[in-house]
């Protein structure tokens, strides 16, 4: 099983439900804090990355106990634009846990501070409405690809 921080769309329970292929919204995440990180979006887009800064913090959701497989899904949504990596995070009640999560990748250029409630409000619909149609074609979402490399991926990260 898998811990994952998420700081961007998958911190949405609607969106990490469809890319995990659960049926209805993802319940139960935590809200956790990343320190030395921040969250700005990628130049042009409306989602963002993460950035090594000294002295930020970045917020996002903490996701306890995924499987091989939505593991698998995950990485396919981000792509390989994102670096992963396994970083310690601080939970609300002030504890630590390792979580892996999805960095800037080299040559990503960032722009100003993310907000995922903005996100919400402007792009979200459009978010849920693409992962939808592309589960109706049968393309370009995580249930409707071959995930074999992803899962070999990750499969190689278990028990790190």
């Amino acid at each position: 099983m898998f811990d994952f921080f998420f700081y961007g769309t998958l911190m949405d329970p609607d969106v990490l439900g469809l890319v995990i292929g659960r049926p209805g919204p993802f319940a139960g995440l935590e809200e956790v804090h990343l320190y030395g990180y921040r969250t700005a979006y990628l130049d042009g887009q409306s989602y963002p990355a993460l950035k090594e800064e000294a002295g930020a913090r970045a917020e996002g959701r903490l996701a306890r106990g995924l499987s091989l497989n939505e593991a698998a899904r995950i990485s396919y949504y981000e792509s390989d634009l994102y670096r992963i990596e396994s970083l310690e995070i601080e939970t609300a009640a002030g504890q630590s846990a390792t979580a892996w999560t999805f960095t800037s990748g080299p040559g990503m250029v960032m722009g100003g501070g993310w907000d995922f409630e903005a996100w919400r409000r402007i792009h979200k619909g459009r978010t849920v409405d693409g992962l939808r149609r592309g589960l109706k074609r049968g393309h370009s979402a995580p249930g409707r690809v071959d995930l074999t490399p992803y899962v070999e991926e990750w499969r190689g990260r278990a028990g790190r």
